[in-house]
């Protein structure tokens, strides 16, 4: 497992969340399916974003991944739940995307890329039947960082700046959407 310190603010948040979806779902152990869903339903997450960028159809994959956990086993009294080994095993896949690309924390798109690239997480197979492939999200990843490291614990805030604060004029009058001057 990856050591909280080490996870930015959004990852903390998304294996939080996939917790409690396990939780509320009387599943037995937390499951790369439960990530992955709470990585689409982050409120500010970049992982909706990426996809997006790749053209992934959001609602049929969140269909899909609710269709998988339904068929999961349900537990009944468990106060608790854990990690399961495959999402034990994404999550150190998680820990290399970070250190392969230098960055300094393990961010959602690290994520995203360990369980895109998963053989045995059913996750894995939903993400790249949908069109989200390892390369893919590679070359989105690209686009939108810009070459931007992870150096802190919030570094969504920092990704496609100016997409968010300024209007891209160019772009704009190419489209024909400006008034003539």
């Amino acid at each position: 497992m990856i050591r909280p310190e080490k996870m930015t603010v959004k990852t903390q948040e998304a294996i939080a969340t996939a917790q409690e979806k396990a939780l509320a779902m009387s599943a037995g152990a937390i499951e790369p399916e439960h990530l992955l869903l709470a990585l689409l339903d982050q409120e500010g997450g970049f992982v909706p974003v990426l996809l997006g960028k790749i053209g992934a159809p959001l609602p049929q994959l969140r269909e899909s991944l609710e269709a998988s956990l339904r068929r999961l086993p349900k537990v009944t009294g468990g106060a608790q739940v854990t990690l399961s080994p495959v999402l034990n095993r994404a999550l150190e896949q998680a820990q290399k995307e970070a250190d392969a690309m230098r960055d300094a924390f393990v961010s959602t798109e690290h994520l995203l890329l360990a369980l895109a690239g998963s053989k045995e997480a059913v996750s894995g197979k939903i993400l790249n039947q949908n069109g989200v492939t390892r390369d893919g999200i590679l070359s989105a990843l690209k686009a939108l960082r810009g070459g931007e490291a992870v150096t802190d614990q919030d570094p969504e805030q920092k990704y496609q700046a100016l997409a968010k604060y300024c209007r891209d004029l160019t772009d704009l009058a190419r489209q024909g959407k400006l008034d003539p001057v």
